[in-house]
């Protein structure tokens, strides 16, 4: 083969290999945060997670709504002890989930250098402000999602744990309460380990000091009306500033 050819042949090998790079770069880039494109395969994608929302109101809360008013608790004081243990529990996640993103990405970042950049200033400015590549950003947000999904059955005890000693009452004592405190803390723990964090919303709006009922983010609980008693249930969005995927419930005044 004469030395033109074997040029020729090197030249379009490297240009199908540019070709293919940049066609992954795009796809990064496409895909990367990108909350629109979903992964049917995936288990806990927000239409998974929106599932599951529903059936925790509909069969934990209800039971460990009825265990409550069993303990003389009233109807309205369970419900906001309720309330609070889900927000509570999605606080918790929301910090230890992105303590975890955090430690994993310094990890990746310090492990990617070499001993010189570790005394480099402008690679701790780099690591500092976490401008890193796209392509490592997805290397590290797929690591942290995967190992965030195998630590979910041990991290659940302690997310109980935190959030029951915010309350004055043995929460962890009783029989049906601990289960949706259970199931609570797996359904935010999925919800923050998505590409943006789902967002719980309980916020009314408010004119001239009085509660609107805004029917575009919940439906009744057992009262209609134009104003806002108390809030039930929240209301769940794709993200915070996203679209609205469940409506919340609260009692009409």
């Amino acid at each position: 083969m004469l030395n033109s050819e074997k040029t020729i042949i090197g030249l379009r090998d490297e240009n199908n290999e540019l070709r293919n790079r940049l066609s992954k770069l795009a796809s990064d880039r496409l895909t990367y945060e990108n909350t629109d494109i979903t992964d049917l395969s995936d288990e806990i994608r927000p239409s998974k997670v929106t599932e599951k929302m529903s059936e925790l109101y509909d069969n934990q809360w209800t039971s460990a709504f009825e265990e409550m008013k069993a303990n003389r608790v009233d109807d309205e004081e369970a419900i906001g002890v309720l309330l609070k243990i889900v927000m509570e529990t999605n606080e918790v996640c929301k910090v230890m989930v992105s303590s975890h993103y955090q430690k994993l990405k310094e990890a990746c970042i310090w492990f990617d250098s070499s001993p010189a950049d570790v005394e480099n200033k402008e690679k701790i400015k780099i690591f500092k402000t976490g401008k890193i590549s796209i392509e490592m950003k997805q290397d590290i947000k797929h690591i942290w999602r995967e190992s965030s999904k195998k630590v979910l059955k041990q991290v659940i005890p302690i997310i109980r744990r935190t959030v029951a000693e915010k309350f004055g009452i043995p929460l962890l004592q009783m029989t049906r309460t601990p289960l949706y405190m259970k199931e609570c803390a797996e359904l935010c723990w999925m919800m923050h380990i998505q590409e943006k964090p789902m967002h719980l919303d309980v916020s009314v709006p408010d004119r001239d000091g009085n509660t609107i009922f805004d029917t575009e983010k919940f439906r009744s609980y057992t009262k209609t009306g134009q104003h806002v008693a108390f809030v039930v249930w929240p209301a769940l969005y794709l993200f915070e500033g996203g679209s609205l995927l469940k409506k919340g419930v609260a009692q009409g005044l």
